[in-house]
This record gives structure tokens, C-alpha cells and sequence, in this order.
């Protein structure tokens, strides 16, 4: 059924452990048969990272995962803090506080050096620490060699999401554009913008600039006569961190009826401890993150019309095996799953109302216990739960076990939310 649907892919933000647990999605689907027939894969941050590796690597999918996984062991932080470009600006800054401390030979006088310098620097980070730039330069020498956009393939078509912060929507390059809708109602323009000789690492680069560690990236256009647009970048999790967006909403010419959103950004923490104005502002931005994905998790999985979007097979990093049967039993009870999956997974009115009974036949009809054999436990959960968002280098385990939980939910949750592949 599913040769006549479109098909997405969403990989979802979170640094290198997002881009380790989207390989094991990426391995299971291609194993299921499903990766090839992916029309469209919407990418964000961490996501971006391996659905362009991915885009360039496709024709040798072996090839494409052993690279990769070399790709996960190289630590980018520490590469860009010893890069020539940042290194000279840290010694520099640090060298002047030497050199005024000997020439004042006063603690007082130079404390207060140190101060102002801070405050300076603080004001100008991005201008004295081009981190964007840096971090671009690295994409570029280690991971996609200089290729440019367009140099993609034209399937499946790859769609590179960050955050326009001139607009406060979503700026999405792609192999033959790059695009942001809001200037057609600013200006009345044509939203299309060539960027297809960009490279692709500047195109991850924005859509992997976190806030406050790395600085926007600023494109100009001009559209017409005495009109400049200068689209400001960020890192596409600010605005949407499942990559959903491009895939599901009514007015994208990337709309798919079958989707599938691996999700590994950030578990909501349900303790929060702080002291000062950082961690709460941290907080605050962690609380609308977790808006935004509650509020698409229900506008794409449980209220979607079934003629809108047909199929969505959804999963969290942090969720454990058995709670996607139990999620699927209470939608069931709330009659908020699609009236196809239930045909198509034979549940019963006398299922509705008993949960074991679902439960058990749910495990029988996608075979679960054979998906689980190779899965990971509760406590190795909580372990991959608490891997950091960052660039840092994964261990040989840390990828492991990531690509592992990814493979099992991939399963689990296609099986039961998405049939059409195995009917």
C-alpha cells in the first residue's frame, strides 16, 4: 500500500548522540527494506550531521556506516579550541593580561583589566570567536570534503533545517535552493534563494549552531533593486528540534503521507536545581522545547486527520519497549489511533477493554519479543539518557548501545504505527 504514499524521515536534533541513535534508525530501515523508498528526509542539528553524510554515502551503505562511526569518534570541541583560528584569539587575550600585569605590577590595576576584558569580550564573542566558521571549516575537512549542495542526490531530497532569526521561522536549504516562506509575505517575493553552490558543511554548520556557543550565520540576498534580506542562522532545534515541520505541515511542498521521526533530543529532566539567571534562563528554554514537541507529538500522532497524514511512526530516545505497547493501548482507549492500524493489527472490542489482553496481542502481531532479543535494558537506557548533546567524541560502546535502543524503537513503533510497509 505504501507504493503509492510518499514517504519522510525525520532525524531530530542532539550533537553527536542524536547523529550515533539516527544510524540505528537509518540501519534498521534500510535492513526492513523501507530506506530506499524514503522520498524526503528532514534534518535539524544533530540530525543534519548524518542525513547529509548519509545523502553523499548512499550508494555503498556498509561503506556509509563504518565511516560514519569513525566520524562519531572525532571530537570537533576539541579540535575547534585547538584550531589556529581560535587558538591565536585565546592567547592573545590571555597574553595581554600577562603583559599588563608586568607592566602595571599592580594585582588591583590588573583584576580590573581582566574584568574589562571580559565585559569586551563578552559583547564581541562572535566577532573575536568565529565559532560558526570554525566549526564549518571542520565539517568541511573531516566529514563532507568540500562537496557542495549541489551535489546531493535528487532522492531522497534532503531538507537541511536552522532557524531564521530575522523572521522567527525556518530556513531550509536543500540541493537546488534554499528557502524561507515568511519573505513572500514580508516583501512579496519569490522565497527561493540559490544556494546551491554553498557547501554542505556551511549548510550544517548554521543548522547545527546551537545559541550562545556558536554564532549566526549570516547570508545576504538581493531580491530586487535597493531591497538586501540578510537571513540570520541558528540552529534549526530553536524552532522546530524533531524536524517534523517540513514534513507534516499543510502548506509544505515537502509534505509526506507517511512519516518517520526519530527523536533523540534532550530528555525533560523532571528536577531542576539553580542559583542564578543562567540556569533558570536554561530551564526556561528546555520548558518551550518541550512545549513545541508535546504540542507536534499530539498534532501529528493523535489529532492528524487520517486523510491529512496517513501513517506516523514516532520515537523518543528516552522511552523504554514496553511503554510503546502501553502507548499504543491507551490511543486505542482514547480513540485517537487511525481506524486502518486498528483493522490492520486485527485489535477487538473486547481488546479495548482489556489491557493484557491488547498487550499480549499487540507483542504476538509485530513480534516483539524477537524485536527486544537485541535491545537494551532499563538501566542502559537511563545510561544513553544522560550521553551529552555535544560534538565531543563517542566511545565504541556509546555508539553501540545508541545505535542498538535506535534499531528496537525503529521497529516497534513502524510496526505498529506505520503497516503499511509489511502489508
Amino acid at each position: 500500500m505504501y507504493k503509492n504514499k510518499k514517504v519522510g524521515l525525520a532525524l531530530s536534533g542532539g550533537g553527536y548522540r542524536a547523529a550515533a541513535f539516527h544510524l540505528g534508525t537509518l540501519k534498521k530501515l534500510n535492513e526492513l527494506g523501507i530506506l530506499k523508498n524514503i522520498d524526503v528526509i528532514s534534518t535539524i542539528s544533530g540530525g543534519s550531521i548524518i542525513g547529509a553524510f548519509y545523502a553523499m554515502n548512499k550508494e555503498n551503505f556498509d561503506l556509509f556506516t563504518r565511516q560514519f562511526e569513525e566520524v562519531l569518534k572525532k571530537n570537533l570541541i576539541i579540535r575547534a579550541c585547538l584550531s589556529f583560528r581560535f587558538l591565536w584569539r585565546a592567547l592573545l587575550l590571555l597574553g595581554s593580561i600577562f603583559i599588563f600585569a608586568i607592566m602595571t605590577c599592580s594585582l588591583s590595576w590588573t583584576i580590573i583589566y581582566i574584568l574589562c576584558l571580559a565585559i569586551i569580550t563578552f559583547i564581541f564573542f562572535y566577532k573575536i570567536f568565529p565559532t560558526t566558521r570554525i566549526i564549518k571549516k571542520l565539517y568541511d575537512s573531516i566529514i563532507y570534503k568540500k562537496k557542495r549542495l549541489n551535489e546531493l542526490p535528487e532522492f531522497p531530497k534532503l531538507v537541511i533545517n536552522a532557524t531564521n532569526l530575522d523572521t522567527g521561522t525556518m530556513f531550509s536549504y536543500t540541493r537546488t535552493k534554499s528557502f524561507d516562506t515568511t519573505y513572500k509575505y514580508l516583501y512579496n517575493i519569490d522565497p527561493d534563494f540559490d544556494t546551491s553552490k554553498f557547501t554542505i558543511a556551511k549548510a550544517v554548520a548554521c543548522s547545527t549552531a546551537v545559541p550562545y556557543a556558536f554564532s549566526p550565520t549570516v547570508l545576504k540576498f538581493e531580491v530586487r533593486e535597493n531591497v538586501i534580506i540578510k537571513p540570520k542562522l541558528v540552529d534549526g532545534g530553536v524552532y522546530d528540534n524533531q524536524g517534523i515541520y517540513r514534513l507534516a505541515g499543510n502548506n509544505s511542498e515537502y509534505k509526506t503521507d507517511i512519516v518517520i521521526v526519530s527523536d533523540a533530543s534532550a530528555p525533560f529532566v523532571k528536577k531542576y536545581y539553580g542559583i542564578n539567571p543562567l540556569p533558570v534562563l536554561g530551564r526556561i528554554m528546555s520548558v518551550m522545547m518541550k512545549r513545541i514537541k508535546s504540542i507536534q507529538f499530539l498534532q501529528s500522532i493523535y489529532e492528524d486527520k487520517e486523510d491529512e497524514l496517513w501513517e506516523i511512526g514516532y520515537f523518543s530516545l528516552d522511552w523504554n519497549y514496553d511503554n510503546c505497547l502501553l502507548g499504543f493501548y491507551n490511543a486505542v482507549r482514547k480513540d485517537n489511533i487511525r481506524t486502518h492500524l486498528i483493522e490492520f493489527l486485527d485489535i477487538t472490542d473486547e481488546m479495548k477493554d482489556n489491557k493484557e489482553l491488547m498487550i499480549a496481542h499487540l507483542k504476538k502481531s509485530v513480534g516483539y519479543e524477537k524485536i527486544v532479543k537485541n535491545g537494551l535494558s532499563n538501566e542502559e537506557i537511563e545510561f544513553v539518557k544522560k550521553i551529552g548533546t555535544s560534538l565531543n567524541a563517542l566511545s565504541d560502546k556509546e555508539i553501540d548501545l545508541l545505535t542498538k535502543h535506535a534499531e528496537t524503537l525503529t521497529e516497534i513503533q513502524v510496526r505498529l504505527y506505520a503497516p503499511s510497509f509489511f502489508n
